[in-house]
């Protein structure tokens, strides 16, 4: 009976671990046809990334147009493809970029410089594609404005330029060359005027001024500088005695006297117009000496000063040849 219960026992214990060791089997074949499907897939992966890298997408050209307007460029640049950024530089100077922000339409207004330049631009497109554009463009500086005015007897130059002007040289005939620069603190710096004096006789004035951009222009004329009438005053007592006098020789036209008195609103003026020298014989405290020719070379006014106190003077001499001379001053009638 023992030795029955015995085998039995034996028998179960096989069954047992023949159910145990499929099991195991069972389990290893599974992870092992999993992990052989992972292979698979991955591999299959890789196959198709390295397929789509493979495929060569078509590199198609921007269509870039640059239209000039006066000073400026319009760029304009349509692309089929997303535009990462555009680079453009003048004459392979200093980059600068444009964000593309994968835009496939870009416009932009560049500011065109002086002269003759050459473009250069670079677009670049989501797939690293790059186009290159190389262009000249010519800009037409306005030429300098230069004039000459005159002012009295000074002689005024006068140089415009749209940009600045930077300064201006000048000389009579062979004589040294003077420079005036424009004041750095001169809100319109577009404009420079200098006043000079003029030298007797014919004389040949070179003028030359150069803009900030290094823009010049010349201009040389002949002027003829002409002798102003020389004014003096004197005071003798209660009169004032004014001498006016013409080196040229040259009939005087006109002088204008204005006092300005204590107690008086306005001012007291006399007018005096030469003609002949006859005409100054009817006027009391005037009195003229003549050349051969019978011209007016000096004429003297005495002036009697009625009014006590400071008088103050403001006087004009003329001449034929519009030369004119002014003085201002004080004078005090005790």
């Amino acid at each position: 009976m023992n030795q029955i219960l015995s085998t039995e026992m034996n028998k179960n214990k096989t069954k047992t671990g023949t159910i145990e060791i499929k099991k195991i089997l069972i389990f290893f074949a599974i992870v092992i046809i999993i992990f052989g499907l992972a292979l698979v897939i991955n591999n299959a992966i890789k196959t198709y990334t390295l397929a789509k890298n493979n495929v060569q997408v078509e590199q198609t050209a921007p269509d870039v147009q640059i239209e000039q307007k006066e000073d400026e460029l319009v760029l304009s640049i349509n692309h089929d493809k997303p535009i990462t950024k555009v680079i453009y530089n003048w004459n392979n100077g200093q980059d600068i970029e444009i964000h593309g922000n994968n835009r496939t339409s870009i416009n932009q207004t560049l500011t065109l410089p002086d002269g003759t330049n050459t473009l250069n631009v670079k677009i670049i497109d989501e797939i690293e594609s790059v186009a290159t554009i190389q262009k000249e463009f010519t800009k037409i500086e306005e030429d300098i404005n230069l004039s000459f005015t005159l002012v009295d007897n000074k002689l005024k130059i006068i140089a415009t330029d749209p940009n600045e002007i930077s300064y201006i040289t000048y000389k009579w005939n062979n004589q040294e060359e003077v420079k005036v620069d424009i004041e750095e603190n001169l809100e319109d710096k577009t404009k420079l005027e200098v006043e000079i004096d003029i030298p007797e006789g014919l004389n040949t004035l070179t003028v030359m001024a150069t803009s900030s951009t290094g823009k010049r222009k010349t201009k040389k004329q002949d002027i003829e500088g002409v002798a102003s009438p020389k004014i003096s005053l004197q005071q003798d007592g209660e009169y004032l005695i004014i001498n006016v006098k013409d080196e040229n020789i040259v009939t005087l036209i006109n002088y204008t006297i204005t006092y300005t008195q204590k107690g008086y609103d306005q001012p007291y003026r006399i007018n005096l117009t030469a003609h002949e020298p006859e005409y100054y014989n009817a006027i009391e405290g005037l009195s003229v000496k003549t050349n051969e020719q019978n011209q007016i070379i000096e004429v003297e006014y005495r002036q009697l000063m009625a009014e006590k106190g400071e008088n103050i003077i403001s006087l004009t001499a003329e001449n034929k040849r519009d030369a004119q001379s002014k003085y201002e001053g004080k004078c005090t009638n005790q």
